[in-house]
């Protein structure tokens, strides 16, 4: 629905005041890229639910008060005459907004569920991304022209919006989520978006950070979301557990891996378990981007630990073929020769990276 306004409505209402041709082409693309949204929610609906299911979410978003109450505010700073509130509106659609509907899909994917569907999300949270930092830096060249007074008034307009479609999107969640008990994690991720807006129409963040403390396993999917090219695949969690034991090592960056017990619920090892590693992990993939100016994108594969070697196998050519990555040490099983091909095959196909691989029993890991 938000979407549909925003390519319909919302990105065209901006073409009239753009400065330049060039301005006007990227609010044509950006109006054709949230139409191919639309689209592809319409994909993911096709395919998880029936007919039925997606006419009943039809009949639900048109009376649902709160979802309808924020398409309103919206269309209305987009129908008004006020060139600056309408960049400011659309901001907030494309940086704030849209996220109380993203947070379920990375949820689902960092536990390995509708993992496909997760992608499809990250590219539309990678445009996303674009879309408010473009819109938000015209508003802040719009006010470099404005008086003082005028950019007083445009920045109490927009804490003023800011909160009451928090205020309402609080509500939204809590009709949305509560039966998931996710609510109280959906409204950190609200607030992390709503002080994101306001930096991209150059204000300060009203949020605290102990408001705003996004799940990590939430934070990582999102982050991996915005990178366009990176240039090291790191595959976290590629890790095949037997029974209570799961063991994890460090090595590399110093990243942690660890992998989910098929049905058994998430691995711990040492009273920290998988949202806690992704988090560290998500952290330190930063840290070391700002020392070495590399870009990551961190993900999760998770085998069940009856994976079979024709499946392990399959995974490690599909890994091998991708391009660069780091392969963490996969550790089993009860089986040892089993054991001993995995080892052999992670031991080659590092070899690519890391150098010839090691004689039999020299104990490389």
């Amino acid at each position: 629905m938000l979407d549909t306004i925003q390519g319909a409505v919302g990105a065209v209402s901006l073409i009239p005041d753009a400065r330049t041709p060039h301005e006007e082409a990227v609010y044509t693309n950006i109006a054709f890229m949230e139409s191919v949204h639309a689209e592809s929610y319409s994909s993911i609906f096709s395919t998880l639910i029936s007919t039925a299911g997606i006419d009943e979410a039809f009949r639900w978003s048109e009376e649902n008060r709160n979802l309808q109450r924020k398409a309103r505010i919206v269309l209305d700073n987009y129908y008004g005459d006020d060139p600056e509130m309408r960049k400011m509106a659309s901001t907030m659609l494309e940086s704030f907004l849209f996220y109380s509907g993203f947070h379920a899909p990375m949820y689902w994917a960092s536990r390995a569920r509708l993992t496909n569907a997760a992608d499809l999300i990250r590219l539309i949270i990678r445009d996303e991304a674009v879309h408010g930092y473009y819109i938000g830096y015209k508003y802040q060249q719009a006010l470099k022209d404005a008086s003082p007074e005028r950019r007083e008034e445009l920045k109490e307009y927009t804490f003023s919006l800011l909160y009451e479609l928090h205020d309402n999107e609080e509500d939204y969640t809590a009709d949305l989520y509560d039966p998931l008990g996710l609510t109280e994690d959906v409204k950190m991720f609200l607030r992390h978006n709503a002080n994101r807006a306001l930096m991209n129409l150059g204000y300060e963040a009203r949020f605290p950070k102990d408001a705003t403390a996004v799940l990590p396993a939430i934070l990582g999917r999102v982050v991996a979301g915005r990178r366009r090219e990176p240039r090291l695949l790191l595959r976290i969690g590629l890790v095949l557990c037997d029974g209570q034991e799961c063991q994890h090592r460090r090595r590399g960056l110093g990243l942690l891996s660890c992998g989910l017990l098929g049905s058994r619920g998430p691995c711990h090892h040492g009273g920290v378990g998988i949202e806690e590693r992704i988090g560290y992990i998500a952290q330190r993939v930063v840290h070391v981007e700002h020392q070495h100016g590399a870009d990551f994108e961190v993900q999760t594969i998770t085998l069940p630990h009856t994976a079979t070697r024709n499946q392990v196998r399959k995974l490690l050519t599909e890994e091998a073929e991708y391009g660069h990555w780091e392969l963490q040490r996969l550790r089993r099983y009860r089986d040892g020769s089993t054991q001993a091909w995995l080892r052999r095959k992670v031991i080659r196909v590092r070899s690519t990276l890391a150098g010839p691989a090691p004689a039999a029993g020299s104990g490389h890991p």
